[in-house]
């Protein structure tokens, strides 16, 4: 899988605008799953890079109880 410049600068250079605590924890996963799964979504990169980073947020280890 070959993604087109525009594409890979998106993923690469995505922060949330509130990162969470854990974010540099969480960042590399969520840009490897975007980046593994954008060329088969029919959903574009951000929309897929916000809903990835809001999920592995949910099930981080890092994440405090509560």
């Amino acid at each position: 899988m070959t993604l087109d410049a525009e594409t890979s600068a998106t993923i690469t250079g995505y922060r949330p605008q509130n990162p969470p605590p854990e974010w540099e924890q969480i960042a590399g996963h969520v840009r490897m799953l975007v980046a593994a799964s954008a060329d088969r979504s029919p959903y574009r990169v951000e929309r897929l890079l916000t809903a990835t980073s809001r999920l592995a947020r949910v099930v981080s280890p890092l994440r405090p109880a509560g």
